[in-house]
């Protein structure tokens, strides 16, 4: 019998049940499951705005041209405005500012350590290394 043949045969006793779905209906070899692949997740509009704000852009202050993000681009501009004398922009500036120092003391809060209880550790720590190299080791007198 030719190899033919038994395909042919075991098509024919193939029993479509539980588990074993029909021959047609199979995924063929080298056939993905899901040709597609999954779908892209959505950006947020959160990322998108933090996206487009650190692309570049040119500039010009008389002859001198920079390029410069448009995150910085904008935080110029809005300097500017205050120093021109808009109240508004100037008081939304000292805000901003404001709750940048709060955020950095808030961080630096955080480590319930301060330098001088990292200092005193250091040096009890390194009194005892010193201590232990200038006494004599026990074990290597016997």
């Amino acid at each position: 019998m030719s190899s033919k043949d038994d395909s042919t045969e075991s098509a024919e006793n193939y029993v479509v049940g539980n588990k074993s779905p029909p021959t047609h209906t199979q995924f063929k070899p080298g056939q993905s499951g899901n040709p597609k692949g999954r779908p892209k997740a959505r950006r947020s509009f959160v990322t998108e705005i933090l996206d487009e704000l650190e692309e570049l852009v040119n500039g010009a202050v008389g002859a001198e041209k920079f390029t410069i993000t448009k995150r910085q681009a904008i935080a110029k501009f809005l300097v500017e405005r205050a120093l021109e004398g808009d109240v508004r922009v100037a008081m939304m500036l000292i805000e901003i500012t404001r709750r940048a120092d709060e955020r950095q003391a808030d961080e630096k809060e955080g480590d319930p350590i301060d330098d001088e209880e990292k200092q005193a550790s250091m040096d009890k720590y390194v009194e005892r290394r010193v201590q232990e190299r200038t006494q004599p080791n026990p074990k290597e007198s016997l």
